[in-house]
C-alpha cells in the first residue's frame, strides 16, 4: 500500500507536530517588517533584488545594518538584524536567526528602545517556538505583547497576538488561539498578516467548531491572497491555503469535488506568480504542489510531468527540497506500477533526505519536530515496496538481498528516529562500529516487525538467514490491540489482559513459531516499531504459556545500536542511588531501602540513599570508581518530549540532558558501562516515543544494555525482581536476557505477583548477552 500522505515543505515547524495541516508554516509565522517599519524602503529595495531567494539577500542586509551602527542609526539597526534573522528562520537557518535576534534585542534594550524590543521579544518568543522551547518562548511572547499594548501600537499588537495565537495552538488551547487569532485580525492593517491570521484560525478551529466555520475562515485567506502582488508571501500563501483544504479532504470533512474545485484555482494562481518571478525556488513548490493535486486526482501521467519539472526547478535552486520530488516521483510511479523505477526514485529520495535532514539538525538548535511523522512515510513506502518485490522474485540470493535492503532502511529511519528524539548525532559514533545481531549466537533470533498502513511486515533473522512473513493486520488495528493490550495488563486486579494477550500472540508469534521451534531458539531479541515499543512482548500469550514462559527476551531500538558482548561477573562493581522518602511532592519508595543494602550485599560498590542522592553529585560519584552498574531506584518518567522525561533525586529532577552529561563519561571509557538499571520508570501510555526515549537512554548513556520498566510498581516485589535478576547475571554462563527471564518467572509463580502487571513491565534493552 501507498501512502497518500502529501509532501511537507521544508519550512515546516515543530509546533505543528500537534495539528495535521499540511502546508508551510513558517508562512503563518512570519511577518514582512516592510510595511510596519521607519526605514522599510532600505530594506524592500534590498529585498527586492532578491525575489524568492532572500537568503541571498542577508550579505547586503548586514553591510546596511553595519553602516546604520556607524551612523548612529540603532533603530534602523535592530529593524534590519529583525529582517535577517526572519529570513534565516523562513530557511530553517535557526542557529543563526537566535544569533541575530540575541543581538537585536540586547541592542534594543541597550538603547531603551521599548518599541523594538517589543518586536525583538516577539521574535524571540516564535524562534524558541520553532525550535521547540515551548515553555521559554512564553516568557518573550507575553513581554512583547505586553509592550505593544503599552505602546498602543497596532501593527505590533497584531503581529503579537498572531504569535500568541500560535503558542496556544503549541499548547492544544485551541479555543485560546482562536481568541488571538482573531484579536491579530481585528488589530491587522497588512493583507499578508491578515491572511496568515485567517490560516492559524482556521487551523484552531478544526479543533472544536464545525467545518463550515473553517471552511470561511480559509476561504477569507484565499480572497485576501489573490489580491496580493506576485511575491513569495503571496505564492506559499496560495500553496497554503490549498492544503489546508487538502487536509479537510483527508480528514473526510469535505468530499472530493469541493476540495478539488477549491484548490486547482489556488495552484495554479501559486505556479503563474512563481513562473512571474522566475524563482526557481517557487517554481519547484508550485509544480510540485500541483503535481501532488493531480497524482489525488488520479491523473497519473500529468502529475508524473509535473513532478519532474519540479525536481529541475529544485536543481536549479540549489535548494534542500529534492529529496520530495524524488519521492513524488517514486509514489506516481509505484501507483502505475512500475516498481523497479519506483525503487530507485524512492531510494535517491531517502539518500537525498539524509543528508538534508543532518544538514538541518546541524543547524536548527533544539527543534523537536518528529522526523517519524513528517519522513517515516518515504522509508515505509520504500520497504513496502522491497518486500513486495522480494515476495514475487523468485531467485533466493535476490530476495535475501531485497529483503536485507528493506531492513536497513527501516535501520536508517530507527536510527533517525533516535537523533530527533535526542536532537543529537551521538548516535552516529555507533552504527558501523557495532557487529550486526544476525551472526552473533545461535539459538537466537533476530524479530524485526513493520507496522504498515495495511498491513504488518515481519523479518526474522536467525544466523544469518532472514525470513519474511506478511500478516493482514492493518497499522489502526494493530495500534489499537496494542493500546488496549497496555491499559489491560495495568490492571491489578483483572485478566481482560489475556484476549490482547492472545491476539498479539497470534498476530505477531504465531506465524514465525514453526521457524522458532525447527531453529531450536532459546533467545528473541525484537527491535520493534512504533508503538510495539510500548509494550512487554513477554506478556502475549499462546493460550497455555506466556512467551517468557517459552523464550529469554530482549528488546534493542535497532540492529547497528547494539554492543553484543557477555558480561564478566568478575569484576563487577555497582553504584547504587535511590530514594526511598517522599520528596518534591512524590511519594515515598520504602522497598528501596532494603533493593539498594541487599544489591550493596551482593554486588561490591558504594550506595547513596535520600539525602546523599543529590543532583549535583551524581556525576562525582560515577567518576570515583571504574563502576560496571549503576543502579538508580528512583522515580523515572519518560514522554514523548525529552524535556518533560526526567530521574528524581533528592533536590531536583534529572532530565535526560543532565542524564547524559553524568553518564557520557564512560563513553571514554576503555571498559563501558554495563547495564544502567531504572527499577522505578515509567512511560506515557499510548506514547511509542516515551517508550523510544527509554530504550535510547542505554545508548545515550554509552551503556552496552538498561534494565528497565514500562510502568511502576510500588511495591517489593520490584525489589524481588531486581535482587533475584543480579542472581542470575552473576552465574557463569548466564545471560542478562537469561536472567531476566528467570526474574520474571520467579514472581510468576509467587501467587502474590502472578499477575504481568508486577513482572511484565521489566525490559532489557540492547545487549541480551
Amino acid at each position: 500500500m501507498i501512502s497518500h500522505n502529501p509532501p511537507y515543505f521544508p519550512k515546516s515547524l515543530w509546533l505543528l507536530k500537534h495539528i495535521r495541516f499540511f502546508g508551510c508554516p513558517v508562512l503563518v509565522l512570519l511577518v514582512f517588517l516592510e510595511s510596519v517599519f521607519a526605514f522599510a524602503m532600505d530594506t524592500a529595495s534590498i529585498l527586492a533584488r532578491y525575489p524568492g531567494e532572500r537568503l541571498q539577500a542577508i550579505t547586503e542586509l548586514t553591510q546596511q545594518a553595519e553602516m546604520a551602527n556607524a551612523d548612529l542609526q540603532f533603530e534602523k539597526q535592530i529593524q534590519i538584524l529583525l529582517e535577517i534573522a526572519r529570513i534565516y528562520q523562513s530557511y530553517a537557518r535557526y542557529a543563526e536567526a537566535e544569533s541575530v535576534l540575541e543581538k537585536a534585542l540586547q541592542l534594543a534594550r541597550a538603547k531603551k528602545d521599548e518599541r523594538m524590543e517589543a518586536w525583538g521579544a516577539t521574535y524571540m518568543g516564535i524562534q524558541k517556538l520553532i525550535t521547540g522551547n515551548a515553555l521559554d518562548a512564553a516568557p518573550y511572547l507575553e513581554t512583547g505583547l505586553a509592550k505593544a499594548k503599552e505602546l498602543n501600537d497596532r501593527p505590533l499588537i497584531a503581529v503579537c497576538w498572531n504569535h500568541y495565537g500560535l503558542y496556544g495552538l503549541t499548547q492544544q488551547r485551541f479555543e485560546d488561539a482562536l481568541s488571538s487569532f482573531e484579536q491579530s485580525i481585528q488589530a491587522s492593517s497588512d493583507p499578508a498578516l491578515t491572511a496568515m491570521a485567517f490560516i492559524n484560525a482556521a487551523k484552531a478551529s478544526l479543533f472544536f467548531q464545525p467545518t463550515d466555520r473553517t471552511l470561511i475562515l480559509i476561504d477569507k485567506a484565499a480572497q485576501i491572497y489573490k489580491q496580493l502582488p506576485d511575491t513569495e508571501d503571496k505564492i506559499i500563501g496560495l500553496i497554503s491555503t490549498g492544503e489546508m483544504f487538502l487536509s479537510l479532504w483527508k480528514d473526510r470533512k469535505i468530499d472530493r469535488e469541493k476540495c478539488l474545485s477549491a484548490v486547482y484555482p489556488l495552484f495554479h494562481e501559486a505556479l503563474q506568480s512563481a513562473k512571474n518571478l522566475n524563482s526557481h525556488y517557487l517554481l519547484a513548490m508550485a509544480y510540485g504542489s500541483m503535481g501532488f493535486l493531480y497524482e489525488k486526482d488520479g491523473r497519473l501521467a500529468e502529475a508524473l510531468n509535473l513532478s519532474r519539472l519540479a525536481l529541475w526547478s529544485a536543481q536549479q535552486s540549489g535548494g534542500s527540497s529534492l529529496y520530495r520530488w524524488l519521492w513524488q516521483i517514486g509514489r506516481i510511479h509505484a501507483l502505475q506500477d512500475h516498481t523497479d523505477v519506483a525503487i530507485a526514485a524512492y531510494r535517491q529520495a531517502a539518500e537525498r533526505l539524509e543528508a538534508v535532514r543532518l544538514d538541518i539538525l546541524n543547524r536548527s538548535l533544539t527543534s523537536t519536530t518528529i522526523f517519524r511523522d513528517r519522513f517515516g512515510s518515504l522509508f515505509l513506502e520504500l520497504v513496502n515496496l522491497l518486500i513486495h518485490k522480494a515476495h514475487i522474485i523468485a531467485d533466493p540470493s535476490s530476495k535475501r538481498n531485497l529483503l536485507l535492503e528493506a531492513r536497513d532502511w527501516m535501520e536508517q529511519l530507527k536510527i533517525a528516529e533516535l537523533q530527533d528524539y535526542f536532537q543529537d548525532q551521538c548516535v552516529m559514533s555507533y552504527r558501523g562500529s557495532k557487529a550486526k545481531l544476525d551472526n552473533i549466537s545461535q539459538n537466537t533470533a533476530i524479530l524485526y516487525p513493520i507496522m504498515l498502513p495495511g498491513h504488518t511486515e515481519i523479518l526474522l533473522s536467525i544466523t544469518g538467514d532472514i525470513y519474511h512473513f506478511s500478516i493482514p493486520i492493518d497499522f489502526s488495528t494493530l495500534t489499537n490491540e496494542i493500546n488496549l493490550f497496555r491499559s489491560k495488563l495495568e490492571k491489578r486486579i483483572s485478566r481482560e489482559y489475556m484476549r490482547p494477550a492472545q491476539r498479539l500472540y497470534d498476530w505477531l508469534i504465531r506465524p514465525i513459531q514453526e521457524t522458532l521451534d525447527s531453529n531450536l531458539i532459546q533467545t528473541i531479541v525484537v527491535v520493534p516499531d512504533g508503538l510495539l515499543r510500548s509494550i512487554p512482548f513477554a506478556a502475549m500469550h499462546d493460550g497455555s504459556k506466556f512467551l517468557v514462559q517459552r523464550y529469554a527476551l530482549a528488546v534493542t531500538p535497532g540492529l547497528y545500536l547494539t554492543d553484543p558482548k557477555p558480561i564478566d561477573p568478575q569484576g563487577i562493581k555497582v553504584l547504587a542511588m535511590g530514594l526511598s522518602e517522599a520528596t518534591q511532592g512524590f511519594p515515598a519508595l520504602p522497598y528501596v531501602t532494603k533493593e539498594v543494602a541487599q544489591i550493596s550485599e551482593l554486588m561490591p560498590g558504594m550506595a547513596f540513599l535520600n539525602k546523599h542522592f543529590l543532583a549535583s553529585d551524581i556525576q562525582q560519584r560515577l567518576s570515583e570508581d571504574n563502576y560496571s552498574i549503576v543502579h538508580i531506584a528512583s522515580h523515572s518518567y519518560f514522554t514523548g518530549d525529552k524535556d518533560y522525561s526526567y530521574i528524581l533525586t533528592y533536590d531536583d529532577r534529572l532530565n535526560i540532558q543532565q542524564l547524559d552529561q553524568c553518564l557520557g563519561i564512560f563513553r571514554f571509557r576503555q571498559k563501558p558501562l554495563e547495564m544502567l538499571t531504572l527499577s522505578a520508570c515509567e512511560t506515557a501510555v499510548g506514547d511509542d516515543r516515551a517508550a523510544l526515549g527509554l530504550a535510547g537512554i542505554a545508548i545515550k548513556a554509552g551503556a552496552r544494555s538498561a534494565l528497565a520498566s514500562l510502568w511502576s510498581i510500588h511495591d517489593q516485589s520490584t525489589s524481588m525482581l531486581v535482587m533475584k535478576f543480579y542472581q542470575e547475571l552473576l552465574k557463569p554462563g548466564v545471560s542478562r536476557s537469561q536472567a531476566l527471564q528467570s526474574a520474571q518467572m520467579m514472581l510468576m509463580e509467587d501467587e502474590r505477583y502472578s499477575h504481568p502487571i508486577y513482572w511484565a513491565p521489566f525490559l532489557l534493552i540492547a545487549n541480551w548477552l
